[in-house]
């Protein structure tokens, strides 16, 4: 009788491992499947979407010119800044800029060499604090 249910239990392991391994066999396929039709989807997708792929160039103007990150025409700094005799090496008036804020037109990565900040803290200096900044730089 011992032996009878020893092979009894043997056997109930055996059936549960089976079904285990089943179990996972269909969660594995279940999964493949799955992988399969994202990776379809996607492939769908960026076929679909061939528009989004020059998004992601830097951006550019009715002009030409490149646009920063605050979405205005980036500007050569030696263009932009202000000479000793308070003449500028371009006319602003052309090209309709302000020029009580010619950061504005740098490129990011010279808004950030020249002001050691971010446009944002830039524009958190008190009035005063901002324009001596500004004028530290010729672009006042």
């Amino acid at each position: 009788a011992a032996k009878k249910r020893q092979a009894d239990e043997e056997a109930a392991k055996k059936r549960q491992a089976d079904e285990e391994a089943a179990k996972k066999r269909q969660a594995d396929e279940e999964a493949a499947k799955k992988r399969q039709a994202d990776e379809e989807a996607s492939k769908k997708a960026a076929s679909a979407a061939p528009a989004a792929a020059p998004a992601a160039a830097p951006a550019a103007s009715s002009s030409g010119r490149a646009l920063n990150s605050v979405g205005f025409e980036v500007y050569d700094y030696e263009d932009l800044k202000v000479w000793k005799d308070g003449a500028r090496a371009i006319d602003s008036s052309p090209y309709n800029l302000d020029v009580t804020n010619l950061e504005k037109y740098l490129s990011d990565e010279k808004f950030q060499e020249l002001f050691k900040m971010s446009r944002a803290d830039l524009d958190k200096l008190p009035g005063w604090k901002k324009q001596q900044t500004k004028r530290s730089q010729n672009l006042w």
